[in-house]
């Protein structure tokens, strides 16, 4: 059993709507960091056709490998 510990922060954007920061997220995989406020691109596929904001849904995707999620916690900072 694998664990992972994913801090998301969600882009910024200002009050007239123009992004100021991308998104950023830091990833542990059993307590070893692996990415470090790592920048990611923009959302692509069905995540891509919601666009970015500065809150929404959370969307967990497998790609084609069996793989179970449970004890998935959201806590907003």
């Amino acid at each position: 059993t694998e664990i992972v510990d994913i801090d998301f922060i969600a882009p910024r954007f200002d009050t007239g709507g123009r992004k100021t920061a991308g998104a950023r997220t830091t990833v542990l995989l059993n307590g070893v960091k692996v990415y470090d406020r790592q920048e990611l691109n923009p959302p692509k596929g069905a995540a891509g056709r919601l666009g970015e904001a500065p809150a929404g849904p959370l969307m967990l995707q497998e790609h084609g490998m069996p793989v179970q999620f449970r004890n998935i916690w959201v806590v907003e900072k």
